[in-house]
């Protein structure tokens, strides 16, 4: 079976730090950074409020946060893969922080594009 579909590809510019953090996690001073009053440095540290690259978790944590995004637009997550949402024939797969969009119908891609790119906390790249 042949469905001839429009798609498109998209990258969530810096996706991960566009989350906060689950639970108190602190790291430690990165060289260079200087403190007026501190005497030791490494009895220094950061509380993390966003998430960054290279956390264990940060990429579980952006797929929840954009998967309850897409649920607030009323797309459903696939039982059988859970990289994939879909709304009334237009497919989103999600990998990392890329997107592909599929349809058979280009409206369908454009209002998904739009919202996307009006929520101003997701920025996107074309591919």
């Amino acid at each position: 079976m042949t469905i001839k579909c429009k798609t498109r590809q998209r990258d969530f510019v810096l996706a991960y730090p566009q989350v906060d953090v689950e639970g108190d996690i602190y790291m430690r001073m990165p060289n260079g950074f200087k403190l007026k009053d501190a005497k030791d440095r490494h009895s220094q540290g950061l509380k993390l409020v966003k998430s960054i690259y290279g956390l264990k978790q940060a990429g579980r944590v952006w797929n929840q946060h954009l998967h309850k995004s897409l649920t607030d637009l009323g797309y459903k997550k696939s039982k059988i893969n859970p990289c994939l949402d879909y709304k009334n024939g237009l497919i989103v797969i999600i990998y990392t922080d890329d997107c592909i969009m599929a349809s058979n119908n280009s409206s369908s891609l454009k209002n998904l594009l739009w919202n996307c790119q009006r929520s101003s906390r997701y920025l996107m790249k074309v591919r």
